[in-house]
């Protein structure tokens, strides 16, 4: 099983959720922690996980402590007039190999998916989208993948994989599972003109910054159809 791959939250971030006040996240919310082990799953609806790999992203800045940031002020909000079972699972450390953790990631997500819970994964590159969109193979024919980027990611197919590369990998890689593919915010300076040619030819959508910055409701069609959504 792929939950023994999981790390609990360290003892900072448990300690900070013990300080928030007593309808707040960080009061509400399931901890995995060494003390208590893994949550159980039942009628949990969403999962947060942390994912401390970033080895295929040149530029990336992730460090632990980033993604433990992310947790406080997550912990600090309230939850809304709704019911939703969340729990924290804890964080994937890096594999010995990139693929070791993309296999962890896979298998995580099927388990996830199968259960029906909705994983929210914290930190990590972006290349970390394909072995999410691979979870599907078994579970969902064809589907819809959203990036938030500046850029496309499509990169060149035939150099192995990066954050830069992994769209192309969904693409051109079997099964083909992709439907449809939504950039949200790209800038075309970022782009080559081939990349831009290339989503229209495929009917792929994208939606550049300025006009998202006019009217952002647009965005909520392309996000409500989503499947995975990446950022």
């Amino acid at each position: 099983m792929a939950f023994e791959f999981l790390k609990p939250v360290s003892d900072e971030v448990q300690a900070h959720a013990m300080l928030q006040p007593q309808h707040a996240i960080g009061n509400v919310i399931k901890i995995h922690t060494a003390h208590t082990g893994l949550p159980q799953l039942k009628d949990v609806q969403m999962v947060l996980v942390g994912v401390l790999e970033n080895r295929r992203d040149e530029n990336a800045l992730l460090q632990i402590k980033n993604v433990d940031q992310a947790r406080k002020q997550f912990y600090e909000l309230f939850p809304g007039n709704w019911l939703l079972n969340i729990v924290d699972m804890g964080d994937i450390h890096p594999g010995d190999k990139v693929e070791d953790t993309y296999y962890v990631l896979q298998q995580l997500t099927a388990e996830f998916l199968t259960k029906k819970i909705i994983p929210i994964y914290l930190g990590g590159s972006q290349d970390l989208m394909y072995p999410i969109y691979r979870a599907f193979d078994d579970i969902k024919y064809m589907i819809n993948v959203v990036n938030v980027d500046c850029r496309f990611d499509i990169g060149d197919i035939e150099l192995p994989i990066s954050s830069r590369s992994y769209v192309g990998k969904m693409v051109a890689d079997q099964p083909y599972n992709l439907f449809n593919y939504s950039n949200l915010g790209f800038q075309t300076y970022f782009n080559s003109q081939d990349e831009i040619e290339l989503l229209e030819r495929m009917y792929f959508d994208a939606t550049r910054l300025g006009v998202l910055d006019e009217d952002i409701k647009l965005a909520e069609p392309v996000m409500r159809d989503a499947d995975v959504v990446g950022g």
